[in-house]
């Protein structure tokens, strides 16, 4: 049983990525050549330590514009 007075429970994620499987591929395998369209996954340059800090101010943000926007919604009804 959690000792936590609401829980353990996850209530916002997330992902960033440093490195794009497909671009590195592409640079490896096909220099020169102009990368193929894809999804690009790659959303952060720096340190592993930096991406644990930027994506939870992040999370942080984001819980609050939907907190204030659910908010909104409330005094609308």
């Amino acid at each position: 049983m959690s000792k936590a007075k609401y829980g353990k429970k996850v209530v916002k994620t997330v992902v960033s990525h440093r490195i794009c499987g497909t671009c590195k591929w592409w640079q490896r395998n096909r220099p020169g050549q102009e990368i193929r369209k894809h999804r690009c996954v790659h959303n952060h340059t720096g340190s592993a330590r930096l991406m644990e800090s930027v994506s939870g101010v992040q999370g942080i943000k984001e819980l609050i514009d939907l907190w204030t926007f659910l908010k909104e919604m409330e005094t609308i009804q």
